[in-house]
């Protein structure tokens, strides 16, 4: 008895969630969210890398911009605060270091009001040997 293969629904849904996903994402890259990573871009240096998380509905596009710039909580807190402001975006900003394998990981991060949002983690990482350089 030979067996037909057919489209498997499991596909046609899987590819319906993540066009969801993707024009829900790409529909949050609006004017203001460019804006504030452009700022800290030129304001800092370093690198943006783009994220997403959760379901079309209920998306979260996380912004990371990512410098090697040994940069305080506090500096990194007010670029962030003074990009939003600069874009239009009230947000509280919480800063915090993380030690990871040695390096750390100063952040600033401010959430963007609504559902779906915007996460942007403006972060500063600093290998563990420039570390010792610097003490």
């Amino acid at each position: 008895m030979k067996r037909t293969r057919t489209q498997t629904p499991l596909f046609a849904k899987f590819y319906n969630q993540l066009n969801q996903q993707m024009s829900a994402a790409i529909g949050l890259l609006s004017h203001e969210v460019l804006t504030v990573t452009q700022i800290l871009i030129d304001s800092a240096g370093g690198k943006a890398q783009i994220e997403h998380d959760g379901q079309a509905d209920r998306l979260i596009l996380h912004i990371n911009i990512v410098t090697q710039r040994d940069l305080g909580e506090n500096v990194l807190g007010q670029l962030l605060v003074e990009a939003l402001a600069e874009a239009g975006i009230v947000s509280p900003v919480k800063t915090h270091t993380d030690d990871i394998y040695g390096n750390l990981h100063r952040h600033a991060v401010a959430y963007t009001d609504g559902t779906p949002s915007v996460r942007f983690d403006f972060r500063s990482v600093l290998a563990a040997s420039a570390q010792r350089e610097a003490a």
